[in-house]
């Protein structure tokens, strides 16, 4: 699978950009993990910088959940042992991938549930400040952590807590806050509790509440 992007000029913001892109490709090509969309390439060809990365068979979890209804509870164990394991070793990288979310996992086909991270458009290095503007926000708001949304300092906990509304959207097959345009949305996601789904064990969302806690000094590390 390869993705591309074409710079819109050659002005200091494009510049920017394409650093950021080129920094970003370059660390991600190093961490490999089974769980993970392995990057194969990274470059620029005739005016467009791309990555190319391992295509994954399967379908994302979002159409799985939308197809077949949410997982049962040791489908979410899977899911969420999975991706903390994937993230784990982007994070040992010093990395953030900023945008985990369903569509951005892909389900592969089998008799368990074996998810993969892809889509690393938007992973940013955790000690890059010097590419990422103040007051930036990346991500997808649904599934953004309360400080991404506020454009405050991202930390691997951003992750974290992206990683346990993703496994409350597999759990329940809806998104937290669903009534909520986007300004409401972001007003509640740095201000109310995430709804733990309810027909879960009480580990399983003892783990789902730590992950999702607005309070970053209360969030699972």
């Amino acid at each position: 699978k390869i993705r591309a992007t074409k710079p819109a000029g050659d002005d200091e913001e494009t510049t920017r950009l394409r650093r950021r892109f080129q920094r970003e490709a370059y660390s991600l090509s190093s961490v490999e993990h089974e769980n993970l969309a392995r990057i194969r390439g990274h470059g620029s060809e005739r005016g467009l910088d791309y990555i190319a990365m391992d295509l994954i068979e399967g379908v994302s979890l979002d159409q799985h959940v939308e197809a077949h209804g949410p997982l049962d509870e040791p489908g979410v164990r899977a899911l969420v042992e999975r991706l903390a394991r994937a993230l784990s070793a982007i994070h040992a990288r010093d990395l953030i991938h900023r945008d985990l979310k369903p569509a951005n996992v892909v389900l592969r086909a089998g008799p368990t549930v074996d998810p993969v991270l892809v889509d690393f458009g938007l992973a940013k290095l955790a000690y890059d400040r010097s590419l990422t503007l103040e007051a930036e926000r990346f991500g997808t708001p649904a599934y953004m952590a309360p400080e991404q949304a506020l454009g405050k300092e991202v930390t691997h906990q951003a992750d974290l807590f992206s990683l346990g509304l993703v496994a409350c959207y597999a759990a329940t097959g809806e998104r937290a806050f669903p009534e909520l345009d986007l300004a409401a949305l972001i007003h509640a996601r740095c201000s109310r509790p995430t709804r733990i789904p309810q027909g879960l064990s009480p580990a399983l969302r003892s783990i789902l509440a730590g992950l999702t806690k607005v309070r970053l000094d209360r969030r699972t590390p």
